[in-house]
């Protein structure tokens, strides 16, 4: 990144459950994720969960609408875990998307493989049993006691509370996870379990859950 570009931006951490950008915000930066996980979604008019795709470090927020000149967000952003971000003034990265030859060729593959993983991710996260679902981000949280609540939960796999607290269930008797107080507990040979049982069903479409 040139030192012109370099001097604009900002660098920020954010805490998981923050939000980056909320639908119908005006896109004002893009955000380059340095470390963490990104969770963005859409919903439909009743407020459902519709599609979900995770951002992961070394891509980036926004930067899709701001080469196409669409100023409003048409999707949330959040953290999904705690992120290190660096913030670009959206008039900067289009100079610096001007000016860089290097830049224009990375983000053009950066781009294509984007849209490519953030489609087929959709289509298949749609597919899934909500208890694929809910397994699939219990294995990506710490060891110990989930923070996220069940609501929380319920929200990023685009089902009720009602039908996470099924799954919560048949987890809990196949001995997957702990209940304290309500709360969702991993230890780590359960996270490794559910791990190789969610690649399982990814790999070869067999639901041992």
């Amino acid at each position: 990144m040139p030192d012109r570009i370099w001097l604009s931006t900002t660098f920020t951490k954010i805490r998981r459950d923050s939000f980056l950008m909320h639908y119908g915000d005006t896109l004002d930066h893009i955000f380059i994720i340095c470390k963490g996980v990104v969770e963005v979604s859409s919903s439909n008019p009743n407020d459902h969960v519709t599609k979900v795709v995770f951002v992961k470090e070394g891509n980036m927020i926004g930067e899709m609408e701001a080469l196409i000149g669409e100023n409003i967000i048409a999707y949330n952003a959040r953290a999904y875990t705690d992120c290190d971000l660096i913030r670009i003034p959206s008039k900067t990265f289009l100079k610096w998307f001007e000016t860089d030859i290097y830049i224009v060729r990375k983000l053009s593959l950066a781009l294509a493989k984007k849209l490519y993983e953030s489609s087929m991710e959709a289509i298949k996260y749609s597919q899934h049993p909500a208890i694929i679902r809910l397994a699939g981000l219990l294995h990506s949280e710490d060891e110990g006691v989930v923070v996220k609540t069940r609501q929380q939960l319920a929200e990023t796999c685009g089902v009720s509370v009602r039908t996470i607290n099924r799954c919560i269930i048949k987890l809990k008797e196949k001995e997957l996870i702990s209940l304290y107080k309500g709360k969702i507990v991993i230890s780590k040979e359960q996270k490794e379990v559910i791990e190789r049982m969610y690649y399982k069903f990814l790999s070869h479409n067999i639901n041992d859950f």
